[in-house]
Parts: C-alpha cells; structure tokens; sequence
C-alpha cells in the first residue's frame, strides 16, 4: 500500500487570493512591489540552534495576496536574497496559520538513533554509484522547453520521471509510483515508494523539485510566456533530481530491501512558493505520517565554492544535520563539509519543517556563490561544466542517507538510566575518567541555588564520541532537551548565564563507546556584601530597524561598581550583525559592548562582556539598549544579567 496524499489535502481556490508565509526580510520586499499588502498576523518560529545549543528564531508573517503577485516576488527574492521562494503559499487562512503552529507532527514522528552502523552493506553500493547516469538524467529533464508548474512541458516532464522511475523498479511488489496533484495544477509531483519490510509506517523523504523557471524574461505568475520561455533548469534542480536518481538505481541494482518505508519526491511548483512539497507535507502532517527524516536536494552540480557540500542550519534539524555530516565524513572522507544559511521557504525542506518534520539541505555551494545561471535559458548542463561529478557526491551522500536510516538499528526514545536518582555534580569539581559502551546513557544531576549565574556544564578529554545534553527539571531524552551542542567528539558544553534556581539533569549519550572523560559543572554565586547577580528574563522584541532598552535594577551594592562587571547578554535575532549593544550605568554613562558588524550573519548572541564600570555607581537602574541598525531583520533581548 503506497502512503498516498489523502484526500483531506486542501485545494486551492478558485479565487485569485491566496496567503503566505514569510519572514521579515521577504516582507520587506512584498512591500516594494504590492504596497497594499499587510501582515494579517506575526509570530516568531523557531529557525534553528545558535550557539550554546539554543533556538534561534525569526519573525514570520502571515500575508494574503493576489497569486499575480507571487511571481514577482519570487524574481525579487532571486534578485536580492539569491535563492528560490523566500514564501510558502497556502490557499486558507487556517493552514497558514497551522503551519506556524505545528501540533503533533513534532511529537509523532520516531526519532532515529543516529548511528552509523552499515559499512559493510554500503561501501560496495557507493562504488557502483557514477556521474555517467546523473548526466544522462540532468540532460533529458533539461532537454524539456521548460518544466513550468501550470504548462504543457512542465506536465510532459513529469510524466517523463513517472516512466523512467517506474521503469527502474521493474516487477518489484514493494514499490510503486505515482503523481500527487495539487488542484488543477498541470504538473504533479512525482512520488516513489520502496514499502519498508519491517516498519512500513516509518517514512524516510528525500526529495528534489521539478518545476523550472525563467525569471530573467517573465515577469509575474500570471506572465503567458512561462508556458513556452526557454527555461531547462540542468542546475535548478534536475540535478538534484539525477542525484536521486542515481541512488536510486544503485539500491535496486544491489537489490537492497529497507526496512523502514523510503520515498523519492520530484515536487512541482517549488519556484512559486513551494506549492507540491507544502500540499504533501501538511497532508502527511494531518494524517500523523511518521517521517523519521527528510533530505532535500536542491541543485548539486555547480561547484562555486572551496567546500563540497554546505549544509544549511536554518529551518533545518541540527540532529539529523550533524548526522548527515557524520555519513559524509565516513563514507566521503575527502570532501570538506562546511555550513551556512539559505533563509526562509528557501527549497521544500521548509514545506517538512514547518511542520515539525526533522529536515535537511546539503547544498552545492555557499549560498552567495551558487550557478549564476539559474532562473534562466542559460541554466545548462554546460554551463554546469559538462560533468556531473559534483552531484556524484550528493547521490552518495542520498544514497548513505536512505540505508543507514531506511533499516532500524536500536532506534528509539529512550530515558537514560538513574533518572533522578542519577550523580550529583558539585560546583568545579570534575568527574573523571567516565566511559561506557556504546548506546548507553548515563544520568547526572546538578543542584543550583538561588542567585547564581554564568552555569557552565561541559565535558572534555577521553577517547571515543560522547553526547551531552542538559534539561532543567526532568531528566532529558535524545528528542527532549535544554540544550544539546552538537559537536563531533567529547567536548562539548552548554551554558546559561542566568540559570534557575533548582536542579539541572546531564545525559550523557554514548555515541560511540567513550572512555577517560571528564564531567564538570560550575557557576558563579555571589554574596549582598560582596557581589551578586542582578538579571532581567522578561523577553523584549527588538523592532526592525529600530531600538529597545531592558532595565536591571541593582541594590545592596556598596560604593562604585567593579573594574571587571560581567555582563551576560542573551539576543534572539535572524543577523546579529544588525546589532549595537549599549550599556548605560545608574549616572547616564555608558560603554558600548558591540558594534555592528555587516560580516556577521550569525544568528543571535548568547555571550558575555567585560566591562570596567570601576566609575559608575553600583546601585541604581541599569540599562541595555539594542539597536537594529539595518532593516530586514528581527527578534528579541532573551535575557540579561550583570555579575557584581
């Protein structure tokens, strides 16, 4: 039984309106061109991990507008931000706004353990994997007019990839293909089904969008020439299509059976606000389909940048991101893997995110230096250089993705074991010399009191790859955390700079079997005569382009206050290079704790400043300015302290 779209996925309108999604930096834009537009509601979504483990996020609007607009924005999107979308199109208020409030998805799906554990099975499959059958395929897609969502070639296109794929599968009972429609759009998507042998109703997604677009000539959606502009996409994206398809090929030529249900998705209308991969996603999401994990191909052969693959940390899952990194460095050990960012509704990954789904995007290049020649007539397969190499890595890269997660290894949710009963930690004294076995947790727990601040639990040293998370309250799961770093090996850290008062439970997760590690917590607490700490947690939104001021009052301080003030800062914002920190003591004076930096495109701060306030009275108001110094983005003071 194929897991195909049901019928309560919703169809689009017959009107001319439809609503969107977009961060602040889109909607900018959506100004430019259709000034009547209006965010109908805001809310802010997570965006992915900043530093310290900790969510970043990004202010999101919900907009109606005319579909003639859609078009337009998009051009304007590749023009200024440099990537696809940068909108989710829905076609109702009501799932739009679910979409920004996912439920269930979240806590439905299986969370995999992550482990790397099919070497034997996988290194004879990646060496059948070669460029010859990616160019082939990069070629004929791209032999197509065009691949137009709503036009003829477009819907030929797809019917293309149906036969070749179900052609590839042969007589095979377990798998089937199929097109998912949205509507009356012309071009389906295209969905292939391998049905898992032992766990059908876990769903591993790798996709890549068909649709192709030529903005360089068209102008908005309702433009007639898209149905017949020369736009052949050999870059955007039929190379993430070959991709695929060579992994696929290689599983059925070495017969591999998953054990987990595996589907390739080629989605239509991608170019216009993620149309095919928002129509299933939000349908698997109203059904509760377990999607295990979700990998997005979106353009593999144009090497514009010293790194092969770059993987994107925004809307996407930092776990399974740093699992995807762990297949590349095992099975590709040659290939440098950097990171970076692509922005809002940049590919359909965001369609699964935005629904709770854990997603990925390995990208061809640095966001900044992708295929000039997408969106265009000279998107060819020659200006990919004639060769397909740099896609080979990504089919790998697919290819190890869907056998290490398609079977079941020790999967599952799991508490570590001690739960509260689990070591106390005392403040700066290490545990040492801790290892296990591989897959084993163990549990710690750390007392705080009231006043403390700047708590630090970190582990180092050893041999092996432990994993450590953090969760105030109640002890933490793979999939339930605080804070979760993220790095490859065993040191690792997550701080808070103005923790709570109560206890703090440790997993510590054996990734690898570990040995001679060490555990430490500790945290600074302080006296009414000799220092103490003095914070303010209430969030405060930062307006784009604008200024906010945070008060800490202090009292019980005696004199001026120290030579070396410890300010700890914590800012939830989409470009922390927008912004200026300015402290401002009790009499007026102030000193300038960060300057903007236009280099700067981390997400957010979580870090602390030093100051000599040795002139400035201790007692009295305190205040921290934020200044947005650039428009486009936005988010809010999280929290901050001042450690006397």
């Amino acid at each position: 039984m194929l897991l195909a779209v049901g019928a309560q996925a919703s169809t689009p309108t017959a009107s001319g309106k439809v609503w969107i999604t977009l961060d602040q930096r889109t909607y900018a834009l959506l100004g430019q061109i259709d000034p009547s537009a209006h965010s109908l509601e805001s809310r802010y979504v997570p965006n992915g991990i900043g530093a310290g483990g900790q969510s970043t996020m990004d202010k999101v609007h919900i907009v109606q507008v005319d579909r003639s607009v859609l078009g337009a924005l998009g051009k304007r999107v590749h023009q200024v931000q440099h990537h696809c979308a940068g909108y989710v199109t829905y076609d109702s208020l009501q799932a739009a706004q679910a979409a920004l409030q996912p439920q269930g998805a979240m806590a439905a799906f299986t969370r995999p353990d992550y482990r790397i554990t099919h070497n034997a099975l996988l290194q004879p499959m990646l060496g059948q994997a070669t460029a010859v059958g990616i160019a082939q395929t990069i070629q004929d897609l791209s032999a197509f007019q065009n691949r137009y969502y709503n036009g003829d070639y477009g819907a030929q296109a797809a019917d293309w990839l149906r036969d070749k794929w179900q052609g590839m599968a042969g007589s095979r009972a377990d798998i089937g293909v199929e097109q998912v429609r949205r509507g009356t759009d012309k071009q389906p998507s295209v969905v292939l089904t391998i049905k898992g042998n032992e766990h059908p109703d876990q769903v591993l997604v790798l996709g890549a969008h068909l649709d192709t677009v030529d903005w360089q000539d068209a102008t908005g959606t309702n433009d007639p020439r898209h149905a017949s502009l020369r736009a052949p996409g050999a870059d955007d994206d039929a190379s993430g299509v070959a991709s695929l398809t060579e992994a696929l090929r290689v599983m059925l030529a070495s017969g591999y059976k998953p054990q987990r249900t595996i589907q390739l998705m080629a989605y239509s209308g991608e170019e216009f606000g993620l149309y095919g991969s928002n129509y299933i996603a939000t349908d698997y999401a109203s059904r509760n389909v377990d999607v295990v994990g979700m990998l997005q191909l979106d353009m593999t052969n144009y090497k514009g940048s010293a790194g092969d693959i770059y993987l994107m940390d925004d809307y996407t899952d930092a776990q399974q991101n740093q699992f995807v990194e762990n297949l590349a460095n095992t099975y590709q050990p040659a290939l440098k893997v950097l990171h970076d960012r692509c922005g809002y509704g940049c590919s359909d990954h965001a369609s699964w995110n935005s629904q709770g789904y854990p997603t990925s995007m390995p990208f061809e290049s640095a966001m900044h230096e992708y295929s000039p020649y997408i969106h265009s007539s000279n998107d060819t397969y020659a200006n990919s250089g004639n060769q397909a190499d740099h896609a080979l890595k990504f089919a790998r890269l697919a290819l190890s993705f869907a056998v290490e997660l398609g079977d079941v290894s020790g999967d599952g949710d799991t508490d570590p074991p001690g739960g509260d009963n689990g070591n106390a930690l005392q403040n700066g004294v290490p545990l040492t010399g801790l290892g296990a076995a591989a897959k084993s947790q163990a549990a710690y727990t750390v007392t705080i009191p009231a006043g403390a601040s700047n708590l630090v639990i970190s582990t180092s040293g050893g041999t092996g790859d432990v994993d450590l998370y953090t969760r105030f309250g109640s002890a933490p799961t793979r999939s339930s955390y605080d804070c979760r770093p993220y790095r490859n090996g065993n040191s690792e850290s997550c701080t808070v700079a103005v923790p709570r008062a109560g206890v703090y439970h440790v997993m510590l997760d054996a990734y690898a079997a570990y040995a001679g590690v060490s555990l430490k917590a500790s945290w600074n607490t302080g006296t009414p005569s000799t220092g103490g700490v003095f914070g303010n947690t209430d969030d405060l939104a930062i307006p784009d382009g604008g200024s906010a001021t945070s008060t800490v009052s202090v009292s019980g301080r005696s004199g001026n206050a120290p030579a070396a003030l410890k300010v700890a800062v914590k800012v939830v914002h989409s470009y922390a290079g927008d912004l200026r920190l300015t402290l401002a003591g009790p009499d007026g004076a102030t000193r300038v704790l960060k300057n903007p930096d236009g280099r700067d495109g981390s997400a957010g701060l979580d870090t602390s400043y030093t100051v000599d306030a040795s002139a400035m009275p201790a007692n009295g108001d305190w205040t921290l300015k934020v200044d947005d110094v650039y428009s486009g983005d936005t988010g809010y003071l999280d929290q901050w302290s001042l450690a006397f």
